[in-house]
């Protein structure tokens, strides 16, 4: 999938995550994305992530894999309902 399917996606289940990542995808200058790392609710997003912050030249892996990692944290917790929902 591409950036903006992923970004069409998060928006349909957390729209204020999807516009935060599109602005930092297309918006955010270098000097703001300084504070951002390869990580997502405290995990990170690939090894050494914590490690690596986000610049103009890998913004939008940043991006990509903050939408995977929402959208499976996402499809993890309807998961999980369901299944209780059994049991």
């Amino acid at each position: 999938l591409g950036e903006d399917q992923l970004l069409e996606d998060m928006a349909t289940m957390d729209p204020s995550m999807a516009n935060s990542l599109w602005r930092v995808a297309h918006e955010m200058p270098e000097e703001e994305l300084q504070w951002l790392t390869f990580s997502y609710a405290g995990k990170e997003l690939e090894p050494g992530g914590e490690d690596r912050d986000v610049d103009a030249s890998n913004r939008a892996r940043y991006v990509r894999l903050c939408c995977k990692a929402s959208l499976l944290y996402q499809a993890q917790k309807g998961l999980q309902a369901f299944s209780d929902g059994f049991f």
